[in-house]
This record gives C-alpha cells, structure tokens and sequence, in this order.
C-alpha cells in the first residue's frame, strides 16, 4: 500500500488537473465524487455489488472486477495518465482487479483518472462549465451518462436511472448529513 501522504498528493494534483481541465471548482468536483459514492455504494469503501459474481461491483464508486471491466480500464487510466504504475495498484491483476481494499483516496484518485483519460467522458464534465453549486439534476446527469454504464442509449432506461439517483440523494445523502 502506498503511503498516506503519497496518495493525499496525489489526489490533490488530480483533482487540481481535472479542475483546470474541466473549468471546475475543485470543490464542485469533490461534491461530485461524494454523491456519486454514496449513490453507488452508501460510501462504503469495500461495498460489494450483488449481481453477476464474475462483474460485480466493488468499492465506493462499484467499478467492475475482472479483466477488461470498469476497474481494470480504471487502472489503466491511471498508469497512463501518470505514467508510472503506483504502488497501491500493484498486485490488483492478482485479485481481479478487485479495489475494494484501496482507502477513499485511492479509489478516488481511479475515479478521477479513469474521467480524466477518457476523452468521450471527462470533456463532458464541461456540461457543467464551473458556475459552482452544481444541481443534483447536472451530477444526475454526469453519473448517468459517464459513470454508470447500463443504459447503452435506451433513453427510458436512463431516464428511470436518473431519477433514482436524484431519488437516492433526496431520500439518503441529504438525510446522512443532518444525521452527522
């Protein structure tokens, strides 16, 4: 496991490329990042999806185990991006690329890198254009659209999904931060 400090760094200088490369705020993007982790998982860090054994979902943002899946693609963003293999993702090939066992900024920095190098997805974070205080509508969307990957066009389906997502948020995040 990489060091503490080494992944805060290495969090902060993502989140300071994505910020300038996407037009904003880093605050934005954390508000982002925590809707999106509880949507997915209740920002439990080694949530397991049920479902399909071989193409579960793992962690706070339920990236898919398995060669060639959400995680592995993730993973090699990362490498690419950074151009080095850090130490914390050494040895997932071993466990199926399970990151169920990374810590918050870990699997934070693989969401990040995984927008960032994908050029279909992270230049549409521009849809929000900075103007700070997203709506749940504009995060519904990015997830929708650029995280979550069932839809495959059906408009319906993505409609339903969407609003479960805000659904999710209304019901559960906003009720968890009164609850702190």
């Amino acid at each position: 496991m990489a060091n503490n400090n080494d992944t805060n760094v290495l969090l902060d200088s993502l989140l300071r490329v994505a910020s300038d490369q996407w037009n904003v705020n880093i605050d934005d993007i954390n508000e982002l990042m925590s809707k999106v982790s509880f949507h997915e998982s209740k920002n439990v860090v080694d949530a397991i999806q049920g479902g399909d054994v071989k193409k579960k979902g793992r962690g706070l943002y339920q990236y898919e185990t398995g060669s060639g899946q959400g995680a592995n693609t993730a993973i090699n963003r990362l490498k690419s991006l950074l151009g080095y293999t850090p130490s914390f993702i050494e040895g997932l090939k071993d466990i199926n690329y399970d990151i169920s066992g990374l810590n918050k900024n870990e699997q934070s920095i693989l969401f990040l890198a995984d927008k960032l190098k994908n050029p279909a997805k992270a230049s549409n974070l521009g849809l929000i254009k900075g103007k700070g205080d997203l709506s749940d509508d504009e995060i519904a969307n990015f997830w929708v659209d650029y995280h979550w990957a069932g839809h495959e066009g059906d408009m319906k389906k993505r409609n339903l999904q969407k609003n479960k997502f805000i659904l999710d948020l209304n019901e559960g995040y906003r009720k968890n931060l009164l609850n702190k």
